[in-house]
């Protein structure tokens, strides 16, 4: 049986990673992910998060992710981002506090709302004739894929080249 000591002991004692296709479209470095290349990473994530979950109704506990490596590695992921992983608030200065208050909106943008309307954090509102940010933006790039005159920017301020859009299976 599993009980919710044990339930609480297989989440947090058992991190994964998942590899997401790239959805980051203005940052020359990263490529466009290919239909293909989605579909693929989208049914390993898939596969592994059934396992997991299994892993864990069955009340079976992993130590993967646990390792002096995967340890240094994740904090120097996360410095330059956000700065000390444990903190809860983005730290003034890092990546992602600057990302808070940084999406622009180009005058290509004609109002039609997607960006409004798919933002998860509701961070971005039609206003007084324009697209206004309440400074809470995560950097998730809903707002920027979406966009059907590529007018909205977020941290990173090219122009996107492409946009990602998930794949229909």
């Amino acid at each position: 049986m599993l009980t919710y000591e044990r339930y609480y002991k297989a989440l947090t004692g058992a991190p994964e990673h998942l590899l997401m296709p790239n959805n980051v479209c203005n940052v020359l470095i990263l490529p466009k992910p290919t239909p293909g290349g989605v579909k693929r990473s989208l049914a390993r994530a898939d596969k592994k998060l059934n396992r997991i979950c299994q892993d864990i109704k069955n009340g079976r506990v992993l130590k993967r992710g646990f390792t002096a490596l995967s340890r240094l590695s994740g904090k120097a992921q996360g410095l330059p981002w956000q700065g000390d992983s444990r903190s809860v608030a983005a730290i003034p200065g890092k990546m992602e506090h600057k990302a808070k208050n940084d999406v622009r909106i180009t005058s290509d943008c004609n109002l039609c709302g997607a960006c409004e309307k798919n933002c998860p954090m509701k961070n971005l509102n039609k206003s007084q004739g324009k697209i206004t940010q309440n400074h809470n933006c995560t950097s998730c790039y809903r707002c920027v894929n979406l966009c059907p005159q590529r007018a909205i920017t977020v941290f990173f301020h090219a122009r996107p080249r492409w946009q990602y859009m998930l794949p229909k299976f």
